[in-house]
């Protein structure tokens, strides 16, 4: 019976968790006199999760409601994913973990270029990994945010190496 609403509670935590960030932006002061002050991103950021916790509460909860009472043994290729997914899921915030280490010190873009490629790479299925496009992927998409926020937003973001 609880399992059926996993997706419910998992939504209704991320949307806590995302108005505890929100509202803790508002004690982020701004060192530098800009037009976008430093807030303004970990806003959207926590805005984003909020929204995406709205939609797996609102999945979880039609799908709880199209399922069967009678549940039947788990078919062995679902519970494989599903194994495959907790274990991205690890590897995910692994990799996130290692990105905020090493961005300091290493820089912003190259970081986010290879943060970018490596989860591609765990998030996308063996049989359909395209290296060298993940590899494009990557660059371009570290540029675009790298200047977004440089030029863009006027936000000063750790050279790091490219110093």
């Amino acid at each position: 019976m609880l399992k059926k609403y996993t997706n419910v509670v998992v939504g209704a935590a991320v949307m806590l968790v995302s108005v505890i960030l929100f509202i803790s932006t508002f004690s982020i002061k701004a060192l530098l006199a800009t037009t976008v002050g430093p807030e303004v991103m970990p806003k959207i950021a926590s805005t984003i999760l909020f929204l995406a916790g709205l939609g797996i509460m609102v999945e979880g909860y039609l799908a709880s409601r199209k399922a069967v009472t009678a549940e039947g043994p788990e078919d062995e290729e679902i519970r494989k994913a599903k194994k495959a997914g907790i274990i991205n899921m690890f590897l995910s915030i692994a990799l996130i973990a290692v990105y905020i280490y090493f961005m300091p010190s290493i820089g912003f873009l190259l970081t986010t270029i290879v943060y970018v490629f490596l989860q591609e790479l765990i998030l996308s299925p063996v049989d359909k990994r395209k290296p060298v496009m993940f590899l494009i992927i990557a660059v371009i998409t570290g540029c675009f945010i790298y200047f977004g926020f440089v030029y863009g937003l006027e936000l000063i973001l750790p050279s790091g190496i490219l110093g």
